[in-house]
């Protein structure tokens, strides 16, 4: 049967095996065709359960699937030398040699091991059956190999899950039309040549799921390895000689069933694990039976299915067993619907019957000869359709009709075989035997250049033993062989020996005899089995040589074409052991084999051409053929000496020492032209037409005629494949029709013609190929066929660009030809995508940097072996090695997992951020990384970069985003972009290996915000193309499979349905842990790395992903690179894992398909063009086109290009120079050429040792490197283009050295801002150098004057009697050649402290309101306000009904949001409340509206009004410091401290107060009525040590303006001033009324609410609050509206922002005066008491907590402060903690709690005692218990060394007090005397080959220490019971040897190995003891 025929031929049959032995060779099985096989299948062979098959298709591994299944129930092979008895068995296959053939792998279950068994099987081609091979590259790797039916996709039909492994899915719908497992059954096996099989099971979906499965395993664990597998539809029964089909229940029902018309098909259930299956009329003799095992559920998930024939009961039986027993029972299904197997039967064809009755064998006749055929044709079940004549294997007639006669002249001399094949009419073919004609020459015509033609059976040329002829003969020049051949039929193969080859033999000398000796073969030289050359040679002994050892070589082209011309040679080279072929010319393989191997020379097998001789002549194995111009060489010719030569004939030549000719045309012997060498024509052979040496050969001519050029056909229509061919020297020998390539049919007679069926759609490309009888041949022209569902499908292909071709700029110009066979419009839609290059890339990696907070924060407490400097410098090393792997890693990204710092902002302090910022920035540097934009990293903030430590709703990350912001990236390459204003999520793009990824770091949130992971979901919708990485600080925990965090479930919930989405990293846990999880098929996989907790902080450890797109792999591995090591046991890593590789496909693309756009085609249009625009540089793409004609709609397959690369940029710095040199001062010019031959340049960035220092973005890019420093420096520029490609220039180092530089000079003491009392002195001291030398002078200053002059250093001056105000001072430096330089100013306050007034009941205070104005609340009588008038806006002032002096005092006033400007919708929330001075200088209160809301940018407009205010007049007479100010710093009155000044700054509306003390609280307020002055507010700061108010406009400008202030000292009585921080902080209180409770601040969004104690006495309505704005802190204090109002008890502040005046409260620091109305009574003393309710704990236990109460009597109004003392033995923070020298008792309560935990030290110090003592304060009294005290007890082992050690310096656990080698510790322990040293313990140890057993003695009532005994093989690495070192583990069990009663107890254990194996050669034993 024709190999395309075959390709398409579905075979069944068994396998009846027979063992001859229990040995593992050829010679130990018989396999033979069992009854009821299909008829043209080979058994090629096999071994101990390894059998081979061929099915004739030359590719049977590509053409079709083969599924194996066991035939017999059970066997037992012990009469055959076996030992295991009876056996059960599984099949799977392999390909037999990697590339052609099958084999059936046969293996017991549960052991695994290979048995002989007779199998079933079935062989289903891809172009009949929807079927494939799905494999690995490794084993239990995932499936990356799908070989199968057109169409049949991997990923998409066919799907590993991945995980869990060993389970993948088939979902064929698409393929079939319908739903699949509902109207088919499902074939499957395993596909690996090992002892796994397969199950199937259907899914009402219509897919199927396939299971892989160990034979030896239980349960539903499955392994990842190939499967194969076919689709049985029922609609195929009836066809392809199937019968019947079924998928079988528990119950014996059938889910899917169907049969031939007029078969039954009965399934019964039998005893447990067994059904019977009966098809009516058919049996083993008949057919063939399949039983697949359906899985899955229950029981099936693990069972095998075996099936045999019942002779007895005709029927099959068909048994499932359970695994993994030895012997594994019989088991149903859980459950009666379920699935147990699948079953279909083939009956075997019956063949026609057909004679070759003429010619006659063994006919002769001289040329040209003629031949007649006759031939005679039965079919038993049918007809005869055809009869076919074939000479030498080709067809050359064919007869439909009967008689069958074909007459066949003009033949060429030679041995013509005839052959006559029948067809019958369902396609079965059956044909003769060979009938050979042997054609002489004619005698008379005998050509110049002959040859010599074999026929196969026995003929042959034999030359005797001919010593000369033995290659090899030269030492190190080696052999060549080379002939000319025409293989015109398969002849009979011979072999070189053991270890050898098997072929055909061309020529040579020997073959296979014995081995080690002369009989050994010289030179083999063939054709083999599969049309491949092979050579061999049988070795002589030499060094590293056995003599008689084989050397073959087999050749790597495609099989040789039979009847036509070819040329073979091989050569073998001595020097270098060196096998090289060639065929016609071309390199055709090699290998080197073992230096020093060279043929036997002194062999004496003979030389044979056409045969291969042994020593005696007997021959084996012969050519069928001719065979012309037989050379032997004593050298290895070239590969261009062989091409020269072939084409001619070459008598002699140098080395030519055999050269067969065969030109004697006549006769019976032959000669070499060279040497004296002559052949004898043995048994016939005949002399023949030569190779036409001479002219070049003419290739035939060949044009495919049908189908036309473009055509269609629907689906399984027989498509006629016509070809004219001519030859013009010679003649077609055959013509060869080509589909995709691969041969499908072959004719060798005109007209050339075969019918071929299309076996799926899609498009397929057409060509012939004709052949000539000299080698050549020619292919047609192509012609496109597609093949739809129907004939009226309309067709598409694709034809530019072309496919694997590439594409220039950003569009690519997409065409397509369709085709309509009904002449229809049409549309096409254009579909493209990303996808991955077309070889996979090298391998790369991502590095992983945990958790580096302690290296950042460097602690002595995590430098555990190493210095703090080291620990800190850790950092550091993991960058810097990422840097110096980049290259020969290939690290493409760097992802740091967050906590980067320990200690958040810490704060302010932000040292733990430089450093990290440092490590950092190694990545950075294009100098060390030669990258433009460093290495490719991202950042995510871990907890504790927040502060709050974990506070991502409130916290902060200022830091974070000051050292990691948008700034540090914004410009790089790789940065994508950020959430929100900030840095703190932020993702970067990055491609390695051709791969494109985008990878989004998320700050640490305990909780998943639902906006950023909207963002981060739509960016990877943006990027479909860009495989994502999700980082973040928490995301799993530790261990396999770990738990999500909330934060990691809420990341992978929501990115999880993006199909790009496959990896997340994290840190946070000490540990390392990863999981899986699979989405829609697709496995997102979460890997945890963190070393935090280990020695120094992590020991440096980080995690390397190695991505390897070749292998579809990611591998995990840790790395320290500072202990150059993996992580290991030592480290007590949780969860740590080796190497771990993770499946992951880098081979096919993520993104699906997109619709680019669709256009139209007119009714008999054939193109149709698409512009796909905003391709990217460098990227991959595919597409297709889909065509519609409005009801039909077809596809094409997708084609690939690639998008030219972007041309990087070109740089080059041009300045400065490479070693250039440079004194100080110098500003350096940097400037730079830079280009882009296909875009433009972005920007130029100038580098300086890695830092950048600015960037230019047009020609002549420049920049200047001002005040160089000193040192050599490396200087780069980096140029950006368009398309963001980044080039760093060449390097320039330079170097800077000292010049005439300026002196420098600081002032060191006294700082700035320093504060001092009057009078004061200070000394004045500088630090000043100079790069040339010493300086000349020092001159210090004060403002202008001059204090002094210093010559010497230390520099200084002593300046005394300083009188109070604010003094700047300055120093100036001189140097030696006059240069000046002054030092920064350093401004000093020197105050004085104002006193507190004389008579604090000497002042006014009340509140205004309206209607008119009302006084609600004032001073008692005579103090108090009233007749305040009624015009609108303006208070009156009067006290006691007298004007009120404005230069008699301090007038306050404050906005007061009463009741009644509420009432009157009169809101003083954003008024104005100023005192003025009358024009008669009385107080006045102006009260003024501001327009709300207002406009941002806008003063707003004002309007008097009578609302609420708070008022205070504090005359200068009763001793209130203050003063009224003009706008121009002019006191206008006042009462101010001697010393005391005010000056107006320079800057508009900012005055300083000179002198005053900022010890107190100052209050300012705006004096105005109209004006410039007449809508201004005013605030205070402290700032250089002094008071600084400023005036601004209610536009929020700075505006010189009138005010006053008043200064409450901190020893004011009967007022209360502070300061309040927007936070609530209170501070700097004055004494004044603390006794009516303490003051508690609480900001909230609607203001800030202050509150006395409980508010009962001090309150809004017994007291008035005047506040002023705090610049201090924050600059928001500025420009405020501040009002106040009541809120119950509570004072509530209320500040806005000016100019908006919004009505929102703004948060600000203020300054607060809260005066009564009238003195409050002073509430009752308290008396305070102490007791310890908790007073015993100990070091030892649980109990670790002492308690002590201190209680009050009286008042609970306030808190109060109590003042303690600790006393006792025991010290805090050395041995308890929790103390605190003060405790507070909280408002309303009467006691407070002083909880203490004790701490467990080392030290044998017996019980000590804690005692508390309540200290003197005036605030309280001491009751009778004002000293309480407490115990804690030692540790039990300290105690027993307290008692039992005389030396305190030896008593610690681990010293040896009596010096016996134990510690105090082991002799607590073992209860020994630990001063006596002849009494020790010990341990005694006694081992056997498999056992240890040891004693040792234990105290009794040691419960406070634990001992273990451990073991170790090298004294380093120690592991307890049931711990592995990695080669063996021990289990170790103790027991106890003595009495209860007895003290010590004598305790004894045993170790031994794991699994009963001896102990390590060298174990030692400890035992370990710990508190």
């Amino acid at each position: 049967m024709p190999a395309g025929i075959r390709a398409q031929t579905t075979e069944f049959g068994g396998i009846t095996v027979i063992q001859n032995n229990s040995e593992n060779t050829e010679a130990s099985v018989t396999l033979t065709k069992a009854p009821g096989s299909s008829p043209y299948f080979t058994l090629t062979g096999g071994n101990r359960g390894d059998y081979g098959l061929d099915f004739g298709t030359g590719v049977d591994t590509q053409a079709g699937v083969l599924i194996p299944y066991v035939s017999q129930l059970s066997r037992d092979n012990t009469a055959q030398g076996d030992t295991v008895g009876r056996f059960f068995a599984t099949a799977a296959t392999g390909p037999n040699d990697g590339l052609s053939d099958y084999t059936i792998a046969l293996f017991s279950a549960p052991a695994g091991d290979e048995v002989n068994i007779d199998v079933n099987f079935g062989f289903f081609p891809y172009s009949k059956w929807i079927g494939g091979n799905a494999r690995n590259a490794a084993n239990n790797g995932e499936l990356t190999e799908l070989s199968g039916s057109s169409g049949l996709v991997l990923n998409t039909h066919f799907t590993d899950l991945a995980t869990p492994g060993g389970q993948y899915t088939l979902s064929i719908n698409t393929l079939t039309g319908n739903n699949a497992s509902q109207n088919g059954i499902l074939l499957v096996t395993g596909a690996r040549n090992e002892d796994n099989y397969a199950l199937s099971q259907a899914n009402a979906n219509g897919s199927f799921t396939i299971y892989c499965h160990d034979n030896g395993v239980d349960g539903a664990t499955y392994e990842n390895d190939g499967v194969g597998f076919v689709y049985v539809p029922t609609a195929k029964v009836g066809t392809e000689h199937l019968t019947a089909i079924g998928r079988v229940n528990n119950d014996a029902s059938m889910d899917v069933s169907a049969k031939i018309p007029g078969k039954t098909t009965t399934v019964t259930k039998g005893a447990t694990g067994i059904w019977y299956l009966q098809i009516s009329g058919e049996s083993p003799a008949t057919g063939t039976m399949l039983v697949s095992p359906e899985g899955g559920v229950g029981n099936t998930t693990d069972n095998i299915v075996t099936c045999g024939w019942d002779q007895a009961g005709s029927r099959w039986v068909i048994e499932t067993r359970d695994l993994p027993g030895a012997t594994p029972g019989l088991q149903n299904a859980s459950a009666a619907a379920d699935d147990v197997f699948s079953f279909a039967f083939f009956t075997a064809p019956v063949l026609p019957v057909v004679t070759l009755t003429s010619p006659a064998a063994g006919s002769a006749g001289a040329a040209p000869a003629g031949v007649t055929l006759e031939a005679t044709a039965t079919d038993a079940d049918g007809s005869v359709t055809q009869v076919e004549f074939l000479r030498n294997g080709l067809v050359i007639a064919t007869d439909a009709t009967a008689p069958y006669t074909f007459q066949d002249n003009n033949l060429r001399a030679g041995h013509h075989d005839y052959q006559a094949r029948a067809t019958d009419n369902e396609g079965n073919m059956a044909t003769t035997a060979v009938n050979q004609v042997r054609v002489t020459l004619a005698p008379a015509s005998i050509p110049a250049n002959t040859a010599l033609s074999f026929d196969g059976t026995n003929d042959y040329v034999t030359m005797g033993a001919a010593p000369t002829l033995n290659v090899g003969q030269m030492s190190d020049a080696g052999f060549t062989l080379e002939c000319w051949f025409n293989r015109e039929g398969a002849g009979i193969t011979s072999g070189s020996g053991s270890g050898g080859v098997n072929g055909t033999p061309l020529f040579g000398k020997g073959r296979g005899e014995s081995d080690g000796s002369n009989v050994d073969c010289n030179i083999f030289f063939g054709i083999n089995a599969e049309g491949r050359l092979v050579a061999d040679f049988e070795a002589q002994p030499a060094t590293g040589v056995t003599a008689g050892d084989n050397f073959p070589i087999t050749a790597t082209h495609d099989p040789v074409t039979n009847n036509a011309w070819h040329h073979a040679a091989v050569t073998y080279d001595h020097a270098t052991s060196t096998w090289k072929m060639y065929l016609d010319g071309v390199p055709a393989g090699s290998i080197t084999v073992t230096a020093n191997a060279r043929p036997r020379l002194d062999s004496i097998q003979h030389f044979a051409i056409g045969t291969a001789l042994n020593s005696t002549g007997v021959t084996d194995g012969a050519f069928r053929g001719r065979i012309d111009e037989a050379r032997v060489w004593n050298y290895a010719r070239s590969a261009s000496q062989i091409v020269a030569s072939k084409d001619q004939p070459v008598s002699t030549a140098p080395g030519l020492i055999g050269r067969f000719g065969l030109n004697e045309g006549t006769g019976t012997s032959t000669t070499s032209s060279t040497g004296s060498h002559t052949g004898t024509l043995t048994n016939g052979p005949l002399w023949v037409e030569g190779m036409p040496f001479g002219a070049a050969n003419t290739l035939p001519t060949v044009a495919l005629t049908a189908p036309a050029a473009v055509s269609s056909s629907a689906v399984s229509a027989p498509v006629t494949l016509q070809a004219a061919a001519t030859d013009a020297d010679g003649l077609v020998v055959n013509v060869e029709f080509l589909v995709d390539g691969v041969e499908v049919g072959e004719d060798s007679s005109s007209p050339y013609s075969f019918t071929w069926t299309p076996p799926a759609t899609g498009q397929y490309t057409l060509r012939a190929r004709a052949l000539d009888d000299l080698g050549g041949s020619k292919e047609s022209d192509a012609a496109t066929l597609y093949v739809m569902p129907t004939a009226n499908h309309p067709a598409v292909s694709l034809t530019s660009p072309a496919d694997g071709g590439s594409v220039t700029g950003g569009t690519a110009n997409l065409q397509a030809q369709v085709f309509d066979p009904n002449g229809d419009a049409m549309t096409v839609t254009f579909y493209g995508r990303h996808t991955v290059p077309a070889t996979p890339g090298p391998d790369f990696k991502i590095v992983q940097i945990p958790d580096t907070q302690f290296y950042s924060e460097g602690a002595a407490g995590h430098a555990d072996t190493i210095s703090v400097q080291q620990l800190i410098a850790t950092f550091g090393a993991q960058t810097e090695w990422v840097v110096e792997n980049r290259k020969t890693r290939n690290i493409a990204f760097v992802s740091h997992m967050g906590d980067i710092v320990q200690k958040g902002n810490n704060g302010g302090n932000n040292i733990e951020w430089t450093r990290a910022s440092a490590a950092m920035a190694k990545l950075e540097n294009p100098i060390t990384t030669l990258l433009g934009h460093g290495v490719p990293f991202g950042v995510a903030p871990g907890n504790h970069d927040i502060s709050p430590i974990g506070d991502y709703d409130d916290g902060s990350t200022s830091f974070y985003n000051q050292f990691f912001g948008t700034s540090r990236f914004a410009k790089r390459s790789y940065w994508g972009g950020n959430y929100g204003s900030d840095n703190t999520n932020n993702y970067q793009l990055f491609t390695a290996s051709g791969l494109d990824f985008i990878a989004i770091h998320f700050a640490y949130d305990t909780t998943p915000n639902a906006a950023i992971l909207n963002w981060a979901d739509a960016l990877l919708k943006a990027h479909p193309h860009r495989r994502a990485i999700a980082t973040s600080h928490s995301i799993i925990g530790g261990g396999n499979p770990a738990s999500f965090s909330a934060q990691g479930r809420g990341i992978y919930d929501a990115l999880k349905n993006n199909p790009n989405f496959f990896l997340m990293l994290c840190g946070h846990i000490h540990a390392e842990g990863r999981r899986a999880d699979v989405y829609q098929g697709r496995t997102v996989y979460s890997v945890l790395s963190d070393y935090q907790g280990a020695t120094n902080g992590g020991n440096g450890f980080l995690r390397t992903l190695t991505f390897s797109p070749s292998t579809n792999s990611i591998k995990l591995e840790s790395y320290s690179p500072t202990l150059d090591r993996a992580v290991n046991a030592s480290d007590s890593i949780p969860s740590w894992e080796n190497t771990v590789n993770l499946p992951y496909n880098m081979q096919t693309p993520v993104m699906g398909w997109l619709p680019l756009g669709t256009v139209s085609v007119a009714a008999g249009g054939h193109n149709a063009a698409l512009n796909w625009t905003g391709l990217e540089d460098g990227k991959n793409y595919e597409w297709y086109a889909a065509v519609s004609d409005g009801s039909l709609t077809s596809s094409s397959a997708a084609r690939r290009f690639t998008r030219a690369p972007n041309a990087a940029p070109t740089v080059s710095l041009v300045t400065p120079a490479h070693q250039a040199v440079f004194g100080t001062p110098v500003n350096i010019d940097m400037t730079a050429t830079a280009a882009d031959s296909d875009g433009s340049i972005q920007r130029v960035e100038f580098y300086r040792d890695g830092t950048k220092l600015g960037e230019d973005t047009s020609t002549p890019y420049s920049h200047t490197w001002s005040n160089a420093t000193v040192g050599t420096h490396n200087i780069v520029a980096v140029a950006v283009d368009n398309d963001k490609a980044v080039t760093m220039s060449n390097i320039a180092k330079i170097t800077v050295v000292v010049g005439d530089e300026p002196p420098v000079i600081a002032i060191t003491a006294p700082t700035n801002g320093t504060a001092l009392p009057a009078p004061a002195s200070i000394t004045l001291t500088a630090t000043a150098t100079d790069a040339e030398g010493p300086v000349d002078k020092v001159e210090f200053f004060s403002g202008g004057t001059l204090l002094g002059v210093d010559t010497q250093a230390p520099f200084s001056r002593n300046v005394t009697n300083l009188a109070p105000g604010t003094y700047t001072f300055t120093a100036k430096v001189t140097d030696s050649i006059g240069q000046v330089v002054t030092s920064d100013p350093v401004i000093v306050s020197v105050f004085v402290e104002a006193t507190a007034p004389s008579d604090v009941s000497r002042r006014s205070v009340g509140l205004f309101d309206p209607p008119a104005w009302t006084v609600v609340a004032t001073s008692p009588a005579p103090y108090h306000f009233n007749l305040p008038g009624s015009n609108d806006g303006d208070v009156a002032l009067k006290i006691a009904g007298a004007a009120v002096p404005f230069s008699g005092g301090i007038t306050l006033a404050a906005s007061w949001n009463s009741p009644a400007s509420i009432a009157g919708n009169v809101d003083s929330y954003d008024n104005l409340s100023l005192p003025f001075a009358g024009a008669d200088g009385n107080a006045n209160i102006s009260v003024l509206d501001n327009s709300n809301n207002n406009a941002s940018d806008d003063n707003p407009t004002t309007s008097e009004q009578t609302s609420g205010v708070s008022v205070a007049h504090l005359p200068y007479a009763a001793g209130w410091t203050g003063a009224s100010v003009s706008g121009a710093g002019v006191v206008l009155s006042g009462n101010l401290p001697a010393g005391v000044t005010i000056s107006k700054l320079g800057e508009a509306g900012i005055y300083s107060i000179d002198g005053l003390s900022t010890a107190g609280n100052l209050l300012a307020v705006p004096n105005g009525n109209g004006g410039t002055s007449g809508d201004n507010v005013c605030s205070v700061r402290i700032q250089e040590g002094r008071w600084l108010v400023e005036v601004r406009d209610n536009g929020a400008s700075e505006q010189d303006g009138d005010f006053c202030f008043v200064y409450i000292p901190a020893t004011t009585p009967g007022v209360f001033a502070a300061a309040v921080s927007s936070a609530g902080v209170v501070s700097r209180m004055n004494a004044g009324l603390t006794s009516f409770g303490t003051l508690t601040a609480t900001p909230g969004t609607d203001g800030l609410d202050l509150q006395f104690g409980d508010g009962s006495v001090i309150n809004p309505s017994t007291a008035a609050l005047f506040v002023t704005a705090d610049s201090t802190r924050a600059t928001n204090a500025l420009d405020n509206l501040v009002a106040w109002s009541a809120n119950g008890s509570k004072f509530r502040i209320f500040s806005q922002d000016l100019p908006q005046v919004s009505g929102t409260h703004q948060a600000i620091d203020v300054r607060i005066l809260v005066i009564p109305f009238a003195p409050p009574v002073s509430p009752p003393a308290n008396t305070v008491t102490i007791s310890a309710p908790d007073a015993t704990a100990g070091e030892h236990g649980s109990d670790k907590s002492l308690s002590f109460t201190v209680s009050r009597s009286g008042s609970t109004g306030a808190a109060l402060t109590v003042a303690l003392a600790a006393g006792g033995t025991a010290s805090p923070e050395a041995d308890y903690t929790g103390f605190s020298s003060s405790l507070v008792i909280p408002t309303g309560q009467s006691s407070a709690s002083l909880p203490l935990t004790v701490l467990a030290d080392d030290i044998a110090e017996g019980t000590e005692t804690v005692q508390i003592n309540i200290a003197s304060d005036a605030n309280y009294s001491l009751g009778a218990t004002a000293i309480a005290s407490a115990s804690i007890a030692d540790n039990p082992a300290q105690d027993w060394s307290l008692a039992n050690i005389s030396n305190p310096d030896k008593r610690s656990p681990s010293a040896d007090a009596d010096g016996d080698g134990l510690s105090n510790l082991l002799e607590y322990f073992m209860g020994t005397p630990p001063e006596d040293g002849n009494n020790g313990g010990g341990m005694s140890v006694t081992t056997t080959g498999s056992s240890a057993v040891f004693t040792f003695k234990r105290a009794l009532n040691r419960e406070d220490v634990t001992g273990e005994v451990e073991w170790s093989t090298d004294l380093v690495h120690w592991f307890r019971g049931g711990q592995s070192n990695g080669a063996v583990t021990l289990d170790i069990q103790v027991s106890t040897q003595s009495l209860p009663s007895d003290d010590p107890q004598v305790m004894r254990g045993t170790a031994t190995t794991t699994g009963g194996g001896p102990l390590p050669g060298k174990v030692f034993f400890r035992l370990s003891v710990t508190e």
